[in-house]
């Protein structure tokens, strides 16, 4: 595995710049690499605490040992942790700012996948957005979440009608293009997304240290390709 920066670490916990491309966690069958393994070898007694999409980039954290865990772990569940994530949209919401509060579950006909969940039943799922950039036809936007369901801010992101620009799963023209920002566009015919993988980063986790009691703010800048698309939406807004 390539390189993994480290982004935080104490007696306690080991909060790390994860890549996409690279699972967090071990997969249930096959040989991929993970992070959590990676580390693993580095600490005995390393624990998890949550995990992020294979596809998405940014702030992962491990606690080192049982204690450790269960207290990060609380902060998690109790909601008492600070979690930002930034997106690049397809479009733009009608609204600059806002609350989605709505409960998911797994869609029982398309494994692997999660949609609004009908009749009451689901978990509760809630994020806040608001609008940092826009662009023509597509803008960045930052998400704090309370809970952290699979697939949160994808299906909300499809719910305000602004899916993630390029989301192989949620939104159908899955890519943001130099064709549809450019009039009378002269480029290759196969033409390639101006980022290839989610777009979505995990920026900072935040929280009271369970142990000192001190302000933990865990910063992940965005990596090259993220940075290059907001660049070049700028370069054509």
């Amino acid at each position: 595995m390539k390189p993994i920066s480290i982004l935080f670490e104490d007696d306690y916990y080991i909060a790390v710049d994860k890549p996409s491309g690279v699972l967090s966690i071990p997969p249930r069958a096959g040989l991929e690499e993970d992070i959590f393994s990676f580390f693993k070898a580095k600490y005995d007694d390393l624990r998890l605490v949550h995990r992020i999409d294979k596809e998405t980039s940014g702030v992962l954290i491990f606690a080192k040992g049982e204690e450790a865990q269960r207290s990060l772990s609380l902060l998690f569940e109790h909601h008492t942790i600070f979690k930002e994530y930034k997106a690049i949209l397809a479009g733009i919401p009608k609204e600059d700012s806002g609350t989605i509060e709505n409960y998911l579950d797994e869609h029982p006909n398309v494994k692997g996948t999660y949609r609004l969940a009908y009749q009451g039943k689901g978990k509760l799922a809630i994020s806040h957005y608001q609008i940092e950039e826009k662009f023509k036809r597509n803008c960045l936007v930052a998400f704090q979440i309370e809970t952290g369901r699979t697939h949160q801010i994808r299906v909300h992101a499809q719910f305000l009608g602004c899916p993630l620009g390029y989301d192989p799963i949620y939104n159908p023209q899955n890519g943001i293009f130099l064709s549809r920002l450019i009039k009378n566009y002269k480029g290759k015919d196969e033409e390639r997304s101006i980022i290839q993988r989610l777009s979505l980063h995990a920026q900072t986790l935040r929280f009271y240290h369970p142990f000192t009691g001190e302000v933990v703010d865990i910063q992940s800048l965005f990596p090259r390709d993220f940075q290059k698309a907001i660049e070049i939406l700028r370069k054509h807004c």
